[in-house]
């Protein structure tokens, strides 16, 4: 098979390599998409930063099974998306359900090979049958990145007719536009692109502000409004000062300090 290898900063090479066998637990996945990500561009132009070395980069794919290794019931043929992280399920979060701060935590595509490759193995933990759902390999390779805003909008703890800001509309920050309308939140969408405000618009956000014109917390004030959750997903300073300067007393904040761009 065909493999994208990260050996070090500007060297990724297309390598032939021996398809895995999966081991117990494992399933084989035939890659059908595999969306790259900003953590991939940093990891190729100043890398390593996460990664392991030498690795198959990619965590945001899809594919169908080929085969699985013993204690696995997903059907070969099935439409997977994978989650990507890596957990143990032995160490005290883990034992707690909070798998992302597994003390083992690895990410597919970072320090283990991930999707950009022919095929890949991975622990079945890892992947969701959509097989049901019946979308494109491109739509379904975006599932990853999707989960990152579903996961962060219901641990805001947003509700209906509640107010929310989206600094950045970047990929993560265009999924929690959607996310956040999604649930019944008037959505401000604060960007320096006026083509990705009018993304924006398309997913759902109720107004949106180009970056510079005015303070985020003019705009807020001058339409009456109190951001109950504001996102800050540009990753630079000057957004972060933008929404600790119009957050409110107990309003919530959460930040992604890497671009999500």
């Amino acid at each position: 098979m065909r493999a994208a290898v990260l050996h070090a900063a500007g060297d990724l090479r297309i390598e032939g390599r021996e398809i895995p066998t999966p081991k117990p637990g494992e399933a084989l996945v035939r890659v059908t998409g595999c969306g790259v990500c900003g953590s991939d561009a940093t990891e190729y132009t100043r890398g390593p930063v996460l990664t392991e070395l030498p690795v198959v980069l990619g965590h945001e794919f899809t594919g169908t099974i080929e085969a699985v290794g013993d204690g696995v019931d997903l059907a070969v043929g099935a439409q997977v998306v994978c989650g990507a992280g890596i957990s143990c399920g032995r160490c005290k979060p883990c034992r707690a359900g909070r798998t992302n701060l597994c003390r083992r935590y690895r990410t597919a595509g970072l320090q283990v090979d991930g999707g950009l490759a022919e095929f890949v193995t991975v622990p079945a933990a890892t992947l969701l049958d959509v097989t049901a759902r019946a979308l494109t390999a491109d739509t379904l390779a975006l599932a990853q990145p999707m989960a990152i805003a579903v996961h962060a909008v219901a641990r805001s703890g947003l509700t209906a007719g509640q107010d929310a800001v989206v600094l950045g509309i970047g990929g993560i920050g265009a999924f929690l536009t959607h996310a956040a309308a999604a649930v019944g939140a008037r959505v401000l969408a604060v960007d320096r692109s006026a083509e990705r405000l009018g993304l924006a618009r398309a997913l759902g956000a109720e107004s949106t502000l180009l970056a510079g014109e005015r303070s985020l917390a003019e705009a807020l004030a001058d339409a009456d409004r109190e951001a109950d959750v504001l996102f800050e997903v540009s990753g630079s300073r000057a957004g972060w000062d933008e929404v600790v300067a119009a957050a409110l007393p107990g309003g919530g904040a959460r930040a992604r300090r890497h671009p999500a761009r």
